[in-house]
């Protein structure tokens, strides 16, 4: 998970996604060529690694309305999730880039990963659909207990969701987050600290990587 912190860069303008797209959901081609205009006002960007089309929106639900391990439905939803990131990636993003613009993610292709994988689709599958894609530079993941974050669960709008109040599932979900984290090199940092804490220690690790550029 990719912690969105401002303040290293509180010289810049900052947009997150979510003013536009609340619901982080998108209906056509159209509106992301318009949002593409609407972000072009700022320096830094917060986004998500991929938004959700209206199919790939439908897929979800049927997925999320049953338990984990739900082979051919979650292989489904992952290449469905992969092909919403290419038309981000084409309309969004890659022109965003090449605008110099600083692009903060909360989430990365790492989370589309875990969740697909621990739903049933396979792992072989996953890591092909994403085997080009680049890791980003500096990355965070945000670490709790599995105890804390089925209790943080409770508090989500969709907490009935079954993967969320899976004890197994949410190890799973953690087991994989770890080994990501040691596969790319990401920066862990307790989740449990006050939030000013960890604005703190993302800012000291961002400084340190751009002074290092």
């Amino acid at each position: 998970l990719f912690f969105s912190c401002f303040l290293v860069i509180s010289s810049f303008s900052v947009e997150p996604i979510y003013s536009y797209m609340p619901d982080i959901r998108y209906h056509s081609v159209k509106e992301l060529h318009d949002l593409y205009e609407k972000l072009l006002d700022f320096d830094v960007i917060h986004i998500r690694f991929r938004l959700n089309s209206d199919r790939n929106h439908m897929i979800m639900q049927k997925l999320e309305s049953k338990p984990p391990t739900q082979l051919i439905m979650a292989t489904i939803a992952a290449i469905q999730g992969y092909l919403d990131h290419k038309e981000l990636a084409k309309h969004l993003l890659i022109p965003l880039i090449d605008k110099k613009k600083t692009l903060i993610f909360d989430r990365y292709y790492y989370d589309e990963q875990a969740f697909k994988n621990v739903y049933g689709a396979p792992n072989f599958l996953l890591k092909m659909l994403y085997r080009k894609e680049k890791d980003t530079d500096i990355g965070f993941l945000i670490k709790i207990s599995s105890d804390e974050c089925i209790k943080r669960n409770c508090l989500r709008p969709d907490s009935k969701i079954p993967i969320y109040q899976s004890r197994t599932t949410i190890d799973s979900l953690s087991n994989y987050f770890d080994c990501i984290a040691k596969r790319k090199n990401l920066i862990t940092i307790d989740g449990l600290l006050p939030e000013d804490k960890i604005a703190k220690l993302v800012n000291e690790q961002i400084c340190e990587f751009e002074s290092k550029r």
